[in-house]
C-alpha cells in the first residue's frame, strides 16, 4: 500500500513538473519588440538641397531576436507633402548599406550580402511609407546600419520653413512590433533679414582708428543682411552701401560691399559661414577686409543673426 502511494505521488510530482515546464515555455514565448534608441541627432536641411541622412546616432536592438527575418523597417513623414522625399543612402565602401534597384545589401569583403527588399521604389513621396522587408541576414547591427542610412530631402522650389516629423517602426519577424518612434527635421532657408555688428580697425592716410570709433557712431555699427535663395545683400549703415554676394548650401558666406569711409570709396570683402539651426534661427560670423584701395585699409570681424522664421 505504501509502495502504491509512493508511485502515485511520484506520478503526480512528474505531472506537476511537466505542467510547470509547459507553463514556463508558454511564458517564454512572449516576444520582446525591437527598441529604437538615440534618435536624437539634431538635423537641419535647406529646402531644395541634397539628401540629408536622418540620424547618424540612431540604433535598434532586440534582446530576444538574433535577426529580423520576416520583419520590416518602415519610415514615413507624418502629414507628408508632395515635396517630401524619403530614400536610402547607397555606398560602396565596406560595411555600409548599398541599394541596387529594390535590393538592400550590405557591402562585404567579398561583395554584397542582401539583407532586405524595398517595397515599391525609392525615393518615396509625401506621406508614403518607405518599407524594407528584412531577411535572415538582417541582424540588429545590420538593421542599425540601415536605420542610419535613411535619408530625407525637401524638393520645394520656393523657400520653406517647417518642422517635419518622421515616424519609425520595426518588426523582428517573431511577433515583436515596436511602438512608433518619431524625430523631427527642421527644413528652412537662409532667407530673411539679419542684423549684427562688426568690429576692427581702419587706417585712413596713415591714421588708424577702431570700429566702432570716431568714423561711425556705435548706433551705426550694424551689419544688415538679406538673403534670398543664395543671393546675399549686405548693408552696413553709416559705413557701407549695399553690396551683393552669395551663400552656399553648406553655409559658406561671401559678399562684396561697396561704400565709403571718411568720404573715400572702398570695397569690403566679407567671408565667413552661416548656420541654420534646428529651432529655425540662423546666424553667421566671419571676417571683413577692405580691398582694392591704396589709401584706406582695414579689417575685422562680423556677426549677424536672424530670428526664427
Amino acid at each position: 500500500m505504501m509502495r502504491s502511494f509512493k508511485q502515485v505521488a511520484g506520478v503526480a510530482a512528474m505531472c506537476l513538473t511537466i505542467s510547470l515546464a509547459v507553463q514556463s515555455v508558454a511564458l517564454g514565448q512572449a516576444n520582446v519588440a525591437p527598441t529604437f534608441t538615440n534618435l536624437t541627432d539634431a538635423k537641419v536641411q535647406l529646402w531644395n538641397a541634397g539628401l540629408t541622412v536622418v540620424d547618424t546616432n540612431a540604433s535598434i536592438t532586440d534582446s530576444d531576436s538574433a535577426n529580423f527575418a520576416g520583419g520590416f523597417l518602415t519610415v514615413r513623414v507624418l502629414g507628408g507633402q508632395a515635396t517630401d522625399r524619403l530614400s536610402i543612402r547607397s555606398l560602396t565602401t565596406l560595411g555600409n548599406i548599398n541599394v541596387l534597384v529594390n535590393d538592400v545589401r550590405v557591402v562585404t569583403s567579398t561583395g554584397f550580402q542582401s539583407i532586405g527588399t524595398i517595397v515599391g521604389s525609392i525615393p518615396v513621396t509625401g506621406a508614403t511609407f518607405l518599407r524594407v522587408n528584412l531577411k535572415t541576414t538582417a541582424t540588429p547591427a545590420i538593421v542599425t546600419k540601415l536605420l542610419r542610412s535613411v535619408t530625407y530631402r525637401n524638393q520645394s522650389t520656393t523657400a520653406v520653413s517647417a518642422l517635419k516629423t518622421l515616424q519609425f517602426r520595426a518588426s523582428d519577424g517573431d511577433g515583436g512590433l515596436s511602438s512608433p518612434v518619431s524625430k523631427s527635421i527642421r527644413v528652412g532657408s537662409f532667407n530673411g533679414n539679419y542684423s549684427g555688428t562688426f568690429v576692427g580697425q581702419v587706417t585712413v592716410g596713415g591714421f588708424p582708428s577702431t570700429i566702432p570709433g570716431f568714423i561711425i557712431s556705435a548706433s551705426q555699427n550694424k551689419v544688415q543682411t538679406t538673403v534670398n535663395g543664395s543671393a546675399v545683400t549686405v548693408a552696413l549703415p553709416g559705413l557701407l552701401a549695399e553690396g551683393a554676394g552669395t551663400i552656399s548650401a553648406a553655409g559658406t558666406f561671401s559678399a562684396l560691399s561697396s561704400g565709403s569711409i571718411a568720404s573715400l570709396g572702398v570695397q569690403v570683402q566679407f567671408t565667413g559661414s552661416m548656420t541654420l539651426n534646428p529651432n529655425g534661427t540662423a546666424s553667421g560670423s566671419g571676417t571683413w577686409v577692405i580691398v582694392n584701395n591704396t589709401s584706406v585699409s582695414g579689417s575685422g570681424t562680423w556677426t549677424t543673426s536672424r530670428p526664427a522664421q
